[in-house]
């Protein structure tokens, strides 16, 4: 690789390192909170922050939008630090970590497809899922050795170190100065992101697929509905989201958990959990290797797969079985793995690919306002205590079969595509 495309490369993949790395604080809270016995309707909260960032994203733009998930775990953090207890700063607490959880999964996506370059945009959306994953870890890690106030002052400090490196490191999307007609500002952007000076031709591509995407009087909810492909990128996106909270994920990490003995003479629960968090983003990491050599279809096949067997196994299987006590932990093992092969990223690669600049403020909310919501109705099933049962891993197997065969058949390989080039197979599809 000669310098100068090394140095492309590395600057954008700090950029998008940085950037996703909002996802790593979001991993952090969430596992402390379910740590804390608290998490149940966190997701709740996510709900009415969606469309304010959608709102965001349009207005501010991308960075400003991002910018904010950091000072709002901050204070979040410091508030459940110095003022546990008192009612009215919790529910503060809860509507910022809501609102900067829908400000991650929403602006970062949307942030990232739009900064990598064409080759390796599926590798640098990935990581979105590998920060969020690492996150979760490093709290499971942290939680058997760090007291409930240190693992507040690693949350904060870990906000604070994000906001400083985002905030100084990190240029606004050239997509979005070249949808507010700020060209002098998109070249310096890019140019910033690329760590060359010459990038028009890069730049006079965005300007056309801006000018092609910015549609007058069609960037409304109404347009997911009127425009077939737009429609059909919107149905294949928030369905990905919807299998995702549905593929037994959080039913297999229940069931296994349950099974599992409180003292083990191969391995205690909660350092098996902690495996299952590295195991699971070792799949995210191949994803990330994978995913622009094979494409997104064949690893979304292979996960959903991958999972399906596993579940099929448990349904079969006498567990806990006498003669091999070892199998529950083995097989939570393989469903992470499965899990991070494709379906803990690629729905939001989806996101960050599938939509036109005119409509992906109003149909990234909507996509990733159908994951929270499918979330919240399996934590509180969860939370009512129901076991669960064979009938439910066979729902779930029903449910990655179908999304299996609808990506085999209907979804549209991105892989190599530019923005302009997806629209059009969409077109071709509808």
């Amino acid at each position: 690789m000669a310098d100068g495309r090394f140095k492309t490369v590395l600057f954008t993949y700090a950029t998008v390192i940085i950037a996703s790395s909002g996802s790593l604080l979001c991993g952090i809270w969430d596992e402390w909170s379910q740590m804390s016995g608290i998490n149940v309707h966190r997701h709740a909260y996510v709900y009415g922050g969606l469309f304010i960032v959608g709102y965001l994203l349009s207005v501010v733009g991308r960075k400003p939008t991002i910018a904010l998930i950091g000072p709002l775990y901050v204070v979040c953090w410091s508030v459940v630090l110095v003022l546990p207890s008192v009612p009215l700063l919790n529910f503060m607490v809860n509507v910022f970590v809501g609102t900067s959880k829908a400000m991650a999964f929403v602006t970062i996506p949307v942030y990232v497809g739009e900064v990598a370059e064409v080759n390796y945009r599926g590798s640098a959306l990935t990581i979105f899922a590998i920060m969020y994953t690492m996150g979760s870890t490093l709290m499971q890690a942290a939680g058997l050795v760090l007291t409930h106030q240190q693992l507040c002052v690693m949350g904060l400090s870990l906000s604070v170190v994000f906001s400083v490196l985002f905030i100084t490191g990190v240029p606004e999307s050239p997509y979005y100065y070249a949808q507010m007609d700020h060209d002098v500002m998109a070249n310096k952007s890019l140019r910033r992101i690329r760590g060359r000076d010459d990038v028009s031709v890069e730049l006079a591509d965005i300007e056309h697929t801006v000018d092609v995407h910015m549609i007058p009087n069609r960037n409304g909810y109404c347009e997911l509905l009127i425009n077939e492909a737009t429609w059909k990128a919107f149905f294949s996106t928030a369905m990905s989201h919807f299998v995702q909270a549905h593929c037994g994920y959080i039913q297999f990490k229940r069931s296994i958990h349950a099974l599992l003995p409180f003292k083990n003479v191969w391995m205690r629960p909660e350092i098996a959990f902690i495996w299952m968090s590295v195991i699971e983003n070792f799949g995210n990491l191949i994803t990330a290797l994978l995913v622009e050599r094979l494409g997104r279809k064949p690893l979304m096949i292979l996960s959903y797969s991958a999972m399906a067997i596993v579940q099929m196994v448990v349904m079969i299987l006498p567990i806990p079985a006498p003669r091999i006590p070892w199998a529950p932990i083995v097989l939570m093992w393989l469903h992470g793995l499965s899990f991070g092969l494709g379906a803990a990223s690629l729905s939001s690669t989806l996101l960050g690919e599938m939509f036109t600049m005119n409509i992906k403020t109003k149909a990234v909310p909507l996509c990733v306002l159908i994951l929270h919501i499918s979330f919240m109705n399996i934590m509180n099933v969860q939370a009512e205590g129901w076991p669960v049962t064979n009938f439910q891993f066979a729902l779930c197997i029903i449910i990655n079969i179908a999304w299996i065969i609808y990506t085999k058949y209907n979804m549209v390989e991105t892989k190599g595509k530019t923005f302009l080039e997806i629209q059009k197979l969409l077109t071709l599809k509808s």
